[in-house]
């Protein structure tokens, strides 16, 4: 009987291959170009169960698009054009969460936040607490991207139980941004 050592070889390199592809996609949502939008100069692949909710110009310079997320979370991405004024991180962030909680709610509530740095731009990250039972503690983080001829502000909200999650896809989302590959 004449064995072929190549049968074992072959058949270990598949093994190899098929666990490693499955270590490589454990909890990763995969992009594909079937989730690709493009529109007006702007690309992104969402994560799967992501969709754009809008996307206008509410201004010239101005670009919002919202996104709803696979655990009904919600990201935006606010383009502003360099040419024209436009808030700064730190001007952008306060003014968000002013819009997040509102007046009445604000000495009631715990607030931790850092700083977050990316290969794609810096931000900043805040956790909400709320002391209610019923009340429903939050995560946001916005990111800011610059280019050339635009500034973008990406901006997650998502519930506490769902950040873990959630952050993987949004840190995707982040790197798909008008990276055409």
């Amino acid at each position: 009987m004449n064995k072929s050592p190549l049968l074992p070889i072959g058949f270990l390199l598949s093994v190899v291959l098929f666990s490693a592809s499955l270590l490589t996609g454990c909890g990763e949502h995969p992009l594909s170009s079937e989730n690709k939008y493009q529109k007006d100069g702007f690309s992104m692949l969402l994560p799967n169960g992501w969709e754009v909710s809008q996307d206008y110009f509410p201004t010239s310079t101005h670009r919002l698009i919202t996104l709803s997320t696979s655990v009904s979370s919600r990201a935006r991405i606010e383009v502003f054009d360099t040419s024209a004024s436009r808030p700064n991180l730190e001007m952008y962030l306060q003014q968000y969460m002013a819009d997040a909680i509102p007046e009445a709610q604000r000495a009631s509530v715990k607030i931790s936040h850092g700083e977050v740095e990316r290969n794609q731009g810096r931000g900043y990250f805040v956790e909400v607490n709320q002391n209610g039972e019923t009340d429903t503690n939050y995560y946001i983080e916005v990111i800011e991207m610059q280019y050339v001829d635009h500034q973008s502000y990406v901006t997650l909200h998502t519930p506490n139980d769902s950040k873990a999650r959630i952050l993987a896809e949004f840190n995707q989302l982040i790197d798909s941004i008008n990276n055409e590959k």
